[in-house]
């Protein structure tokens, strides 16, 4: 197993050559190091797992609004009809021996409707965040003006 992977995507440039167009590292769970990327076409998020809410045990709601702030968009793009290069890279000095890897691909149909529809619905979700900071924001100033109202 690499102690690194990187999974490479290349674009043609306009020499013929290739230039890297896109990066990803990898993850490690016990036996596993994988890299994944995804070309769906529309902005995704993804919750950082590494990141550690200790408040989550006093105050459940709290941590979940914790969490909107701990979102970060993912390096998503549409993949085009086409030829692509793809690489797979690997640090394997710690093993010094051969280490399989697999590369996986689905191809799907086009699903334009469902892409619009996922646009809509993230559009929705993105307003309700923003309605539902401006709240958060409005209830910490109300918070402070009764703790100041009660120690006078």
């Amino acid at each position: 197993m690499p102690s690194y992977l990187f999974l490479l995507h290349f674009d043609q440039d306009g020499s013929s050559g290739l230039s890297l167009a896109l990066q990803e590292d990898n993850t490690k769970t016990e036996k596993v190091t994988a890299a994944g990327m995804y070309f769906l076409g529309f902005l995704v998020h993804q919750l950082d797992q590494t990141a550690n809410l200790p408040a989550a045990a006093k105050d459940p709601d709290a941590a979940s609004f914790k969490k909107l702030d701990i979102l970060q968009p993912c390096e998503i793009t549409e993949l085009k009809a086409g030829t692509h290069t793809f690489a797979v890279y690997g640090d394997n000095f710690f093993f010094l021996k051969s280490a399989s890897c697999t590369i996986e691909f689905l191809c799907a149909a086009p699903f334009k409707e469902e892409k619009e529809n996922l646009r809509a619905v993230e559009a929705h979700s993105d307003g309700k965040i923003f309605e539902l900071c401006l709240i958060a924001s409005l209830l910490k100033i109300i918070h402070m003006l009764l703790q100041d109202k009660n120690h006078e």
